[in-house]
């Protein structure tokens, strides 16, 4: 009797004991959704969810004096002068009235079952917003958070490197005038340093009405002085660029059409040896665009020629079309970022060092299936003992939902 008692308190304390948990885990998820589980239309916001699968091959030729530097019986044997990736992009941004967030996820993997990889992540864009002032023709916002610089910025030839910071945005638009703007942000670059730099661009968009637009852009790497020397020499860089473009309609086409160029200049450049104690710190580009990709059968292309002396543009910010230089060795050291001795005139190599072009041609095969082509041109402009001619075709389908 004992004991048929025991098992009833038992079983009782254990439903009791469950039922106290339930209960718990109840008002947990009750507390959950008044905090982060709310849907979309209970916060009314507008969500978006994207994304494409990329199916790459490109075709890499270079020779460094003349001799095979990539690929198989080459300089560099282990670097493929044939190489296949495949890649995955989630996107997901969400809108309300007054706020915004924007992310995206870049999964980019070499294929094959030896050469392969499988791991290859990166977060290419995790920002906020916030509009902190409107009116009938004017917007101010705020930005935290991470993105390319060149997702802001506009250029053919730098804005590679990441931007982590806080972007200020103003637009004001005119009906007369023309459309204006203005961004600016600091960012951080090395946070073991301390080393935060400046960024900015000011441009008015369809002048009078007639659609010339004009474009400033500076950007300040050299915003702090180090004890070390090396890093000193690395970010001499401020740089300006100037731009100046031309949108219109072109009938035969019936395409939009831009003509565009752009001036960049480092200001901060110092005479260097090994270029005979020039500066050569001047890049620029010109090129035209048709086309944009809206549905099936629409086409773009963009054709540019770009130059650029050995110290115009730093390389972690470089987007040009350069040259491969597996061994990744800079102008002044043999390791990127001051790492490795000190070039001399034999080994120097600058990736910004270049005459060339760019070709690019979008196809929409179906709503959802885009091909991709492009092809790089470049030969090199101030003479090094190191002379790097570069060819690079790409070929890409693109699934995007």
């Amino acid at each position: 009797m004992k004991k048929f008692i025991l098992i009833v308190l038992f079983l009782l304390s254990f439903n009791y004991t469950f039922a106290v948990e339930d209960q718990n885990l109840e008002a947990l998820r009750e507390w959950i959704a008044t905090k982060r589980a709310l849907t979309v239309d209970e916060r009314g916001g507008a969500l978006s969810i994207s994304g494409d699968v990329r199916f790459e091959y490109v075709a890499i030729s270079e020779q460094q004096n003349g001799i095979k530097n990539i690929g198989i019986d080459s300089l560099h044997p282990l670097f493929p002068e044939d190489q296949f990736d495949i890649e995955f992009n989630f996107m997901c941004d969400y809108q309300t009235d007054m706020t915004w967030a924007s992310t995206k996820l870049e999964y980019d993997n070499n294929m094959g079952v030896l050469s392969g990889t499988f791991s290859s992540v990166f977060l290419e864009r995790a920002f906020f917003g916030v509009r902190i002032f409107e009116t009938d023709n004017s917007t101010t916002d705020l930005e935290f958070g991470r993105r390319s610089l060149g997702y802001t910025f506009d250029s053919q030839m730098q804005f590679g490197a990441n931007m982590d910071g806080i972007l200020l945005k103003y637009n004001l638009s005119t009906t007369i005038y023309g459309d204006f703007y203005l961004y600016a942000a600091p960012f951080v670059v090395n946070e073991i340093t301390s080393h935060i730099s400046f960024v900015m661009e000011a441009g008015i968009l369809n002048i009078y009405n007639t659609g010339f637009y004009a474009k400033y852009s500076l950007i300040d790497w050299d915003t702090k002085s180090f004890n070390n020397e090396r890093l000193n020499r690395l970010n001499q860089y401020i740089n300006s660029q100037f731009l100046l473009g031309y949108r219109f309609q072109k009938p035969f086409f019936n395409a939009v059409t831009i003509v565009y160029g752009a001036f960049i200049i480092n200001a901060a450049a110092q005479e260097f040896a090994l270029l005979d104690n020039r500066r050569d710190n001047l890049a620029g580009y010109v090129g035209i665009s048709m086309g944009e990709i809206r549905k099936v059968n629409d086409w773009s292309l963009d054709f540019n020629f770009q130059f650029s002396q050995p110290q115009a543009i730093p390389e972690r910010d470089f987007s040009g079309v350069g040259i491969e230089n597996p061994d990744n060795i800079g102008l002044y050291f043999l390791l990127p970022e001051g790492e490795g001795l000190e070039t001399i005139i034999d080994t120097a190599v600058a990736n910004s060092n270049y005459w060339g072009f760019r070709l690019a041609f979008l196809y929409a095969i179906k709503d959802t299936v885009t091909l991709n082509q492009n092809f790089s041109f470049s030969r090199p402009l101030v003479s090094l003992p190191k002379k790097f001619d570069f060819q690079k075709y790409r070929i890409e389908l693109i699934y995007a939902w």
